[in-house]
Formats: structure tokens, C-alpha cells, sequence
């Protein structure tokens, strides 16, 4: 699959994936992302049912490297997970994740951070992340990638403790501080309702919500790459990836963007058959998102658009032409987007 954006540029992503690796019934994967600003490794190996019980199990590796509008993120982490499903449609999960992140200021952006001499405090953090998950979903959907009726819940936590330590220059003195720990809520919401029983034709009206709300320290420093940003597939459409978030500088777009620790973002969608024997449909939808520090609606976004999806022999493919409502100044848009494989 792959992509295209005035932020990112031209991605291109692959993987490889064998469902019964050396007849053992486990399921591996091997892939990997790569655009101007991104590139990304992952390798997973995942036994859906261990001992042919109810039972799941995962482990996980992935190297990523990131470059932001204001900084580069390279993180090397693993993960081990253990589900197991509950009556038809009820599946929980908890694992546990290890991560090492080194994020640094981006001297060549266009913000004025670089010239006032507090890049180190904002962006600069190197520390070691040691996190407990815990999940608990609900699915009832009709079908996977198309679904007509039913609906989905997900609710995720994140308990992680930060190893390692921060400097703060205060009037030629420097003071080091340690990493505070934090709690992540995340919450998923998909309702499907198809009306061709209604009205004889195939549309279906989608009612997609996400939130996400971290709790820490306010006293203590959170690193940047624990914080919420906005923008692109999975929240507000039309909009370059992680490009919405406040300022550092409240109201100034050139002092570089700070992340937030509350998100919620709403997807109303209603789509209608393009060709049957090509399995391709066209959805229309209205994307609606907010972001904050101290609250969830320090930021909104909106827009519209259209999205060209094709369930193809490859997997699912969307096309995304969006047009953003309410643009700002300082705003990084994307008139098109492209996607293969993502659902929800």
C-alpha cells in the first residue's frame, strides 16, 4: 500500500504474513513503512489459539523512526500480550511493553524554538518505558471489512513508568529531574446500520467515536512522545498526520507544537454501492475533532469529504479526497490520502 501527502510525501508500506508458520498454527508477520519522513520495522508472531483453547498469544518487536513537524522520534520496543475471548463477540487482553525512545529538536524546521535555546527541555528526551496493558472489546459486526450491522466498543489502558531523566537550565544553574509516570484511557466506538431492508438500496450509515486521555503529574514533565497529536486517517481527515496540537506559544503557530494529553475526534459516514462485481463503494463523511492539555476542546477541527473504498485482492483500499472545513493559520492540509488495510 502507500500514500501521499505535502507532509510526509510519497509512503510506501508491505507485508509479509504467513498464517500457519512451519505448520505450528501460528501467525507471523514481517513488515515494514517507509515515506520522507518515516521508516518502520515490525515483526510479530501471534498464536491465536494456544493449546486449541480460548486462550491467545502474542510477542511483538518494531524499530520506528519518526520525523515530526518539530522533532525525530526513534524508538526500539517489544511487546507480550495474552487474550482470551469471551462468549461470541466479548475479548480482553492484557500484556506488557518495553520501549526505548530517543527523541530529538529538529534544527532545519520552521519554528523559532531553535533561536531562544529551550529545544533541550521541550523535544530532547531519551528514557526507557516499561508499560502494563489492559483491554476489553465488544464486536458484533456482520462483517469484517464491511460491516452492515452491529457494532464495536474497545476500551484501552496504559500504565507506563519512564526510566530516565530530564535537565532543566534554570538561570545558569541545571537541575535534573526524573520522568513522571502515567495512566492512558482510550476509548473506540463504531455503530453500523445497513438500510437496504428499508429503502431497497445498499447505503449504510456509519457513526464512528475515538477518545484518548492521559493522566500524569502536572508538577512533572511529560516527553513529547507521550503526548496526543491530530490530524489525518483515524481522527480528522484533510489534515497532515499529528499536524493539530497546541502551540507551545498559545495562538503561535511558529513556537512549535506542544501535544496534548486529551483527544476525541468523530466520524459520521454514509456509503453507497459504486460496483458490486469490483466490490467498490463510495462513502461520503463529516469529521469532527478536538485536542487539549487541560481539557478536551483547547482545539477543534472539521471536515468533509469523500472516500473510495475497494476490497481488493490485496486488501482493502481507501482513497480519501477531504476538504478541511475550518482551516487555521498554520494548518498543514491533505487533500488526498491513501490507505490499505485499515478498518475501524
Amino acid at each position: 500500500g502507500g500514500g501521499y501527502g505535502s507532509f510526509e510525501g510519497l509512503m510506501v508500506n508491505a507485508s509479509i504474513s504467513d498464517r500457519n508458520f512451519f505448520g505450528s498454527g501460528i501467525n507471523t508477520t514481517l513488515g515494514f513503512e517507509i515515506s520522507k519522513r518515516s521508516t518502520n520495522y515490525n515483526l510479530s508472531f501471534v498464536n491465536p489459539k494456544v493449546w486449541d483453547s480460548m486462550y491467545s498469544f502474542g510477542v511483538s518487536v518494531y524499530k520506528r523512526e519518526y520525523e515530526y513537524i518539530d522533532y525525530t522520534q526513534d524508538q526500539l520496543g517489544g511487546s507480550m500480550t495474552l487474550g482470551r475471548q469471551f462468549y461470541r463477540h466479548i475479548n480482553a487482553s492484557i500484556g506488557i511493553g518495553y520501549v526505548d525512545n530517543q527523541s530529538t529538536f529538529n534544527d532545519n524546521n520552521d519554528s523559532l524554538l531553535g533561536s531562544i535555546g529551550y529545544t533541550n527541555f521541550l523535544y530532547d528526551d531519551q528514557y526507557a518505558k516499561t508499560s502494563l496493558f489492559l483491554s476489553l472489546g465488544y464486536d458484533n459486526t456482520d462483517d469484517f471489512y464491511t460491516p452492515r450491522e452491529g457494532m464495536k466498543v474497545a476500551v484501552n489502558l496504559e500504565y507506563a513508568q519512564l526510566d530516565g531523566t530530564y535537565d532543566l537550565n534554570t538561570s545558569g544553574v541545571i537541575t535534573s529531574y526524573n520522568y513522571e509516570d502515567l495512566l492512558k484511557t482510550s476509548i473506540k466506538f463504531g455503530v453500523y446500520y445497513g438500510l437496504e431492508d428499508w429503502i431497497d438500496y445498499d447505503l449504510i450509515l456509519r457513526l464512528k467515536a475515538r477518545a484518548t486521555s492521559i493522566q500524569s503529574d502536572d508538577s512533572e514533565k511529560l516527553p513529547i512522545a507521550e503526548k496526543l497529536f491530530m490530524g489525518g486517517i483515524g481522527s480528522v481527515r484533510g489534515y497532515n498526520p499529528f499536524s493539530l496540537a497546541p502551540f507551545n506559544i498559545e495562538g503561535d503557530p511558529y513556537s512549535g507544537l506542544a501535544g496534548g494529553k486529551h483527544r476525541a475526534s468523530t466520524s459520521i459516514e454514509a456509503s453507497i454501492p459504486l460496483s458490486e462485481a469490483a466490490k467498490m463503494r463510495l462513502a461520503f463523511f463529516y469529521d469532527y475533532g478536538m485536542i487539549g492539555q487541560d481539557s478536551f476542546d483547547e482545539i477543534t477541527r472539521s471536515s468533509t469529504g469523500v472516500v473510495v473504498e475497494w476490497q481488493s485482492g490485496f486488501g482493502p483500499i481507501n482513497l480519501v479526497f477531504a476538504y478541511p472545513i475550518d482551516e487555521q493559520e498554520g494548518d498543514q492540509t491533505a487533500a488526498f490520502e491513501f490507505s490499505m488495510g485499515t478498518r475501524f
